[in-house]
């Protein structure tokens, strides 16, 4: 007897390589993700220096997978918003929870779909996400990446204390603003 497809994962990045999704395979009803280049794109057609970090998204596991992405449109959001830091990230979180909705929305009219599915996203890029599944009655799992703002606590007294050791490190905004555009 088959499994039924009662899961849709949201994730912005590889995160563990893809191991929430792999997990829920039988399961998955999509996993919608930023970027996807399978074996015979032609990403993979470029010399190895270019674009190696976006060509590492795939894993084999996945290969039969209904897997939504937005390669192509990421890569053209990455250009065209010249952030840097804290405002890049906070624009990608934002860019990928409304590409996320959109495709929820064309998901969920489809005649196969079950009528109380779980969708799974990881924190930073999940609000919005999360918020549009709970406004369908749908189920919804939150993956905590890291401890938040008490890890940025710990993080900015040993930054302080250690202060001989120059580093980049930047403390998340306290409310992330960007200024976004479509």
């Amino acid at each position: 007897m088959a499994a039924l497809k009662t899961w849709i994962c949201c994730q912005l990045g590889s995160r563990e390589h893809y191991a929430i999704p792999r997990a829920l395979d039988r399961q998955l009803i999509a996993l919608i993700t930023d970027a996807w280049v399978t074996p015979q794109s032609l990403f993979n057609k470029l010399p190895k220096s270019v674009l190696t970090k976006l060509r590492e998204r795939f894993h084999v596991d996945l290969e039969q997978a209904s897997v939504q992405h937005f390669t192509t449109s990421l890569i053209y959001h990455e250009i065209s918003q010249g952030f840097q830091g804290w405002d890049r990230i906070i624009s990608r979180n934002h860019w990928f929870q409304k590409k996320n909705k959109r495709v929820l929305e064309k998901i969920c009219q489809q005649a196969n779909f079950p009528a109380e599915p779980t969708v799974f996203a990881y924190s930073y890029a999940a609000l919005d996400i999360l918020r549009f599944a709970k406004s369908k009655g749908w189920r919804t799992i939150l993956g905590q990446i890291d401890p938040g703002p008490f890890e940025e606590e710990l993080v900015l007294k040993e930054h302080l204390r250690r202060s001989n050791y120059q580093v980049d490190w930047q403390p998340a905004p306290a409310k992330p603003c960007v200024r976004l555009m479509d």
